[in-house]
């Protein structure tokens, strides 16, 4: 069967049990929530309002007359620290064919949402716009065929640790959102104890699944999902697909432990790969500090003048045709004279009518836009004086 195929970008679950892999979804598909875990050991609630769940036929969104489809409308508000380790929350139930659907948006509320520290107190939030906004989850890879008798739950995972950043130093937060969506028949897991340099468990330490060639430059490592430890130094971060994978262990305002970087795990469908850590002394082993934000690890090396000057820019959007009220996304792919990548480099962000799109949050060479109305806009990144430009039509 040629079932669900896996998303990437931000929030949370829809789990379809498929008992027929050869005609889709038979019975009800459940719309669950899941979260990787919060990453900052002071904060106490992460409550998000979860206003609809839609889906589409095909993640390609530059058809114009793709249709969304609504599998859930709970309009509540989840408290996403609770659902830790790979647990779910249900949003809603429905009859729809697991096997069509190619792309998940989440329409969440700011109004309604907060952030609460471990004192009661509120936490700043920096929200891209106030009210009702969508986000996408993108299609990571095609999953393989199963066995006729393999259940499917296609989740999708609202990552805290990668959507809530402290951009400005301040103590408030900015929120990024990252939602992935998966099949987990295709996918396993990673868990074990990290102890710090003196062999005691580790408490509220980040973990972080990387994706990308363990002997090549960190810079060119992409996030997968985060998890944190609790009070014993455990645990477990779910829902990661098939494959060979860089774990990252960092130790959150711990004097004396220096982070750490365990190349070559390998991660099976359906087992929990064992994988404990003792954290080295003080600097450690790994690139950065690694706090949210997703896509490229841009803050390891690659900075500076490394691989020479920009020759070229590329500006990627997503969704390619966004509705009015979404969210969406643009990244630069910088690039020198021989075609390789570059990470690193100061980028400027422009939008040429930004009563089309405006521009909510820039991170680098990537950029959150809020889509505010019908027409045509332009948006250019541009590089050490070269550019690059996307048109983006919203109708």
């Amino acid at each position: 069967m040629r079932f669900i195929r896996t998303i990437g970008v931000s929030a949370l679950a829809v789990l379809s049990n498929c008992g027929d892999t050869g005609s889709g979804l038979s019975g009800k598909t459940r719309i669950l929530l899941t979260d990787g875990p919060f990453p900052y050991d002071r904060i106490a609630r992460v409550d998000v309002h979860i206003v609809r769940v839609q889906v589409a036929a095909t993640a390609d969104t530059s058809n114009p007359g793709q249709s969304w489809i609504t599998v859930a409308e709970p309009k509540r508000t989840v408290n996403l620290i609770e659902l830790q380790s790979g647990q779910t929350t249900l949003l809603g139930e429905t009859s729809v064919d697991a096997g069509t659907v190619g792309a998940v948006r989440v329409v969440i509320n700011t109004a309604l949402s907060s952030v609460t520290d471990n004192a009661g107190k509120a936490v700043q939030v920096h929200w891209p716009v106030g009210g009702e906004f969508a986000i996408h989850a993108y299609v990571q890879s095609s999953l393989a065929l199963f066995a006729p008798e393999t259940p499917h739950n296609l989740v999708i995972d609202f990552d805290v640790g990668r959507s809530f950043e402290d951009v400005f130093g301040d103590g408030s937060l900015t929120f990024i959102p990252w939602i992935r969506a998966l099949d987990d028949a295709g996918a396993g897991a990673v868990a074990g104890v990290v102890r710090d340099v003196s062999s005691q468990p580790l408490a509220n330490g980040a973990v972080t699944v990387l994706s990308g060639n363990p002997n090549g430059s960190p810079a060119t490592w992409f996030k997968i999902a985060t998890g944190k430890t609790d009070s014993q130094g455990r645990y477990r971060v779910a829902f990661v697909l098939q494959g060979t994978y860089i774990v990252r262990v960092e130790p959150l305002r711990v004097p004396g432990n220096g982070c750490a970087d365990i190349r070559d795990v390998l991660v099976s469908n359906g087992e929990t790969t064992t994988l404990n850590v003792d954290l080295p002394p003080a600097p450690g082993t790994c690139a950065r500090l690694t706090s949210g934000g997703g896509g490229p690890d841009t803050a390891g090396t690659g900075g500076g003048t490394a691989g020479g000057p920009v020759a070229g820019v590329t500006v990627t959007v997503w969704p390619q045709n966004p509705q009015v009220g979404d969210s969406s996304g643009a990244y630069a792919n910088l690039v020198n004279a021989q075609g390789a990548s570059l990470y690193g480099r100061a980028v400027t962000w422009s939008v040429s009518d930004s009563n089309v799109l405006g521009i909510t949050g820039s991170f680098g060479q990537s950029v959150m836009l809020r889509v505010k109305a019908a027409g045509t806009a332009t948006i250019t990144a541009t590089s050490e004086g070269v550019s690059g430009s996307r048109t983006v039509t919203v109708p």
